[in-house]
């Protein structure tokens, strides 16, 4: 078995190997977002590829930084992800250089509001983000966000798929101890 689910002990959402964002405090600050907490995507230090990371979310889209996109979907702002969309940024567009889209956040975070309103403006439900390919199902299993995992297969999102591991949420569930989703998701395999 893997680590503990993170409504069992954990609270820091788990995320790609890739998917780090050390060092965005000083960005945050910058943004008047004094309540930003770095420990909320689970990654502690900083290497290469949180450095290639940061270049990649400070980028823009449609004018738009990903950076200002990802902390509003992380501080569970869907009014300012809606503005941010109204304003041309892509629904599905990547946030960082492993492909995660605000689809995964919202499932990781477990934050139905957004995870309801990205999906009604057209959000792709299986999009797979680039580094373990999880789709945004996987994401929410693993996390134990069950809720969020009953509004993602409500919603059509495919149970079945496998990630790079040849595991599915399921299985995904399971190896993070995460009882109450994998006895949810044992009734779809």
């Amino acid at each position: 078995m893997g680590k503990a689910c993170s409504k069992d002990q954990d609270s820091s959402p788990r995320t790609s190997s890739r998917f780090s964002t050390s060092g965005q405090n000083e960005n945050v600050r910058e943004n008047g977002l004094s309540q930003w907490r770095s420990t909320s995507f689970g990654s502690k230090g900083r290497n290469d590829s949180a450095n290639s990371c940061r270049t990649s979310i400070d980028s823009t889209s449609a004018g738009i930084s990903r950076n200002k996109v990802l902390i509003a979907a992380y501080m569970g702002n869907p009014d300012a992800v809606l503005e941010f969309i109204n304003s041309g940024f892509p629904i599905d567009h990547t946030l960082n250089e492993s492909g995660w889209t605000l689809l995964h956040v919202a499932a990781q975070t477990g934050d139905l509001a957004l995870l309801q309103l990205i999906l009604d403006l057209g959000a792709s439900i299986d999009v797979r983000e680039e580094s373990e390919d999880w789709t945004p199902l996987m994401v929410a299993a693993l996390n134990g966000k069950l809720e969020a995992v009953k509004a993602l297969i409500a919603r059509g999102a495919d149970p079945k798929l496998i990630n790079k591991s040849n595991k599915r949420a399921l299985d995904l569930a399971l190896q993070y101890n995460c009882s109450n989703v994998y006895q949810y998701l044992k009734s779809f395999s």
